[in-house]
């Protein structure tokens, strides 16, 4: 789906088990992603320069982020973890070192539980 400049918000599959590595890149006009439960691994850069972005859910069965995942998303002001409290976010913020820097989140306060 990389490169899908019109593409404005997406709805994946419930049986969708990984995003691999640049799915969603340069998909400039991408505003919201909502992300099934299944999916256990969000690759790298998956949306990398999807520049309206800005909102992602992160399902409580995402054990892994990939490297600079959400960098270049100038708009991104909430990625929303399904986890029912801070502690299981810091658990996925903290598997791998300088996590918010590694996958290109510039503003902590980004990062929120589901509500």
């Amino acid at each position: 789906m990389s490169k899908c400049y019109n593409l404005r918000t997406v709805k994946l599959p419930n049986k969708l088990q990984r995003l691999a590595d640049y799915t969603f890149y340069s998909c400039s006009s991408l505003i919201d992603v909502h992300i099934p439960n299944s999916v256990s691994a969000i690759g790298q850069r998956n949306f990398d320069s999807c520049s309206k972005l800005v909102h992602v859910n992160v399902p409580n069965a995402t054990l892994s982020i990939g490297v600079s995942a959400f960098i270049n998303c100038p708009n991104l002001n909430s990625v929303e973890f399904e986890y029912k409290t801070m502690d299981q976010i810091a658990n996925i913020k903290n598997y791998h070192t300088a996590t918010l820097d590694r996958w290109g989140i510039a503003d902590e306060n980004a990062i929120k539980p589901y509500d």
